[in-house]
C-alpha cells in the first residue's frame, strides 16, 4: 500500500512522512514512531498521518490505539482508501467477523476490486452467515417464533442466493404468524431451487394460512 504524503506538509515534513511510512512497511517500528511523533503533534488530523499512526499501532498490537486513529482519519475523509483498509484490519485482527464483514462492505462500496475484498469477501460472508444461521435456528428450536423470523432476515442479508436459506426463513415465518412473508420466502425459495418440493409445500402452506386459496393449490399441485 502507497501512502503518500499530505500537500500541507512542508519538504522537510513530507520527507520525515516518507521514512516514517517505510519504517512501518518495513517493520522498524521504533524508527517509524519516532519519525511520525513529530507529525502527529502537528498534523494529528491529516488522514495520511492518522492512518499511517493507525497502521504503526497494529503493528505493535496496540489495537484500541489503531483504532482512534483510523476513526480519526474517516472522520478527515470517509472514503479514504487506506483508512478503511486499516480500519477493516483491526477487526479482523481480533477475529470479529460481524465487525469485520461491516467494514469490508464500506471498503467493497468505494473499492469494490480491492485486493483485501477480493481475498476475505467470500471467507466472511460465509463465517457470518452461519453464525446468523446458527443463531435463528437456536431461537427456532427454543419456540421462539418471532426473533428466529427476525434473525432469518438478518442472515438472508449475507446469503441472498441460498434457496434452503428462503425456506428455513418461511418456515419461521410461518410458525410466527407472518404469513405473507412467509409466502414471499418461500416463493424465492422455489425460484432458487424449482425442484425443490418442500419448498412448494410450505409456499402452499403459507399461502392457505393468507387466504389465497388459488395460489395455494398451485404451489400444492407443484408439491405433488
Amino acid at each position: 500500500m502507497d501512502l503518500t504524503a499530505p500537500e500541507e506538509l512542508s519538504s522537510g515534513h513530507q520527507s520525515d512522512f516518507a521514512d516514517g511510512w517505510r519504517n512501518v512497511q518495513q517493520g522498524s517500528l521504533q524508527a517509524a514512531a519516532s519519525d511520525l511523533q513529530g507529525l502527529t503533534r502537528r498534523y494529528g488530523r491529516s488522514a495520511e498521518v492518522a492512518t499511517a499512526n493507525g497502521f504503526l499501532e497494529l503493528r505493535l498490537g496496540n489495537l484500541p490505539a489503531a483504532e482512534r486513529f483510523f476513526q480519526t482519519a474517516l472522520r478527515e475523509r470517509p472514503s479514504y482508501g487506506p483508512a478503511q483498509s486499516g480500519y477493516f484490519l483491526a477487526a479482523l485482527s481480533v477475529g470479529n467477523d460481524e465487525l469485520s464483514h461491516e467494514r469490508l462492505d464500506s471498503l467493497k462500496r468505494d473499492y469494490p476490486q480491492h485486493p483485501l475484498v477480493e481475498r476475505y469477501e467470500t471467507t466472511l460472508q460465509i463465517n457470518v452467515a452461519e453464525s446468523r444461521l446458527a443463531r435463528a435456528r437456536d431461537l427456532l428450536a427454543g419456540g421462539e417464533y418471532s426473533e428466529a423470523a427476525t434473525a432469518y432476515l438478518s442472515a438472508l442479508e449475507v446469503a441472498p442466493e441460498d434457496g434452503a436459506l428462503y425456506l428455513e426463513a418461511a418456515e419461521a415465518e410461518l410458525a410466527a404468524g407472518l404469513t405473507d412473508r412467509a409466502a414471499l420466502h418461500a416463493a424465492q425459495a422455489t425460484e432458487l431451487e424449482p425442484d425443490n418440493a418442500n419448498a412448494f409445500r410450505v409456499l402452499g402452506e403459507a399461502r392457505y394460512a393468507d387466504g389465497q386459496l388459488d395460489g395455494a393449490y398451485e404451489a400444492y399441485g407443484m408439491a405433488a
